[in-house]
């Protein structure tokens, strides 16, 4: 029997669970921001140093996945519309890691004033931890409603993002005015990321279904 399962194993392609793997990073990428969240009235340089830890420990996971899609045999779709929410996840990470670098250079800069539009880029993540899980699932059809709520929270965070710049524009002095020019383009930019993440996502289950 066990000489049995292991010819199978040896001429059987191995299917591997590439949607877990993007939940998995993922997940991590919501970590991030809920821990982010919390710091942004208090910049202590050692909380943001152990999140760019968890950052750093994303990159070697990152380059596992990489080599385990381009060794399938067997994926559920192809492998580029994979390998691009592989980008996604990654980009995402990258932007968290460059405003990281941005919060500890400016900490004497008063950024509490943020949390709520940084809140809807955590809220985003959630929900599409909760398409990838429906997709993994094969609830397609259930997965459309929080792709739908990714997209309403891009349009709160729009309007947040604009009174945010409004109440920055007023900034009398230039210095201030920069620095939280600075940090706002990233929030957009991982919002953005979100947003183009959850495309992809809906491109996949279209081939699905």
């Amino acid at each position: 029997m066990n000489i049995l399962k292991n010819v199978k194993s040896y001429f059987l392609p191995k299917e591997i669970d590439f949607f877990a793997i993007l939940i998995q990073q993922t997940q991590l990428s919501h970590c991030v921001s809920a821990k982010l969240g919390r710091h942004l009235e208090d910049l202590n340089p050692q909380n943001l140093d152990k999140i760019l830890d968890d950052i750093d420990s994303f990159r070697s996971k990152r380059k596992a996945s990489l080599i385990e899609l381009h060794q399938s045999f067997i994926t559920p779709v192809d492998k580029e519309a994979i390998n691009r929410c592989y980008a996604k996840v990654y980009e995402i990470e990258l932007s968290f890691k460059h405003l990281i670098i941005e919060l500890k250079t400016y900490q004497e800069i008063d950024t509490s004033y943020l949390k709520e539009s940084f809140a809807f880029i955590a809220k985003s993540l959630a929900e599409i931890i909760d398409v990838l899980s429906k997709i993994e699932n094969k609830k397609y059809d259930e997965a459309l409603e929080p792709i739908e709520k990714i997209f309403h929270l891009n349009n709160l965070f729009s309007y947040q993002f604009s009174k945010d710049a409004n109440r920055l524009f007023k900034e009398s002095e230039v210095y201030k005015l920069n620095v939280n020019r600075e940090i706002l383009s990233q929030f957009k930019s991982i919002m953005n990321h979100c947003i183009q993440y959850t495309n992809d996502l809906s491109d996949i289950i279209f081939k699905l279904t």
